[in-house]
């Protein structure tokens, strides 16, 4: 409160009522959270939600994503690279000789 005895209004957006990050706290995320996570268009996540590509909730015409789900299908999306499968292919090659 101020001193003048009015309330002090203070923006909380991106926030939970703990003044600590939503995206941290909150479990499901709208189409505008999740494209700022993945740092892409919402239209590409709406593409890949009607393509079924990304694992969303239909809350009846509401879209939400669960981050943790979201989380674990960026993981599986990780693609080794190419060095590291050559030299995979060299030692199981050695080894089964």
């Amino acid at each position: 409160m101020r001193q003048d005895g009015r309330k002090e209004v203070v923006s909380t957006k991106g926030k939970d009522n703990k003044g600590g990050d939503l995206m941290k706290t909150k479990r499901l995320l709208n189409v505008e959270e999740i494209s700022e996570y993945l740092g892409v268009k919402v239209a590409t996540i709406y593409g890949w939600v009607s393509e079924g590509y990304i694992p969303h909730i239909k809350l009846g015409r509401l879209v939400r994503f669960d981050l943790d789900a979201v989380t674990e299908w960026v993981k599986q999306k990780e693609v080794q690279g190419r060095s590291s499968r050559m030299l995979e292919k060299d030692f199981l090659y050695r080894v089964r000789g």
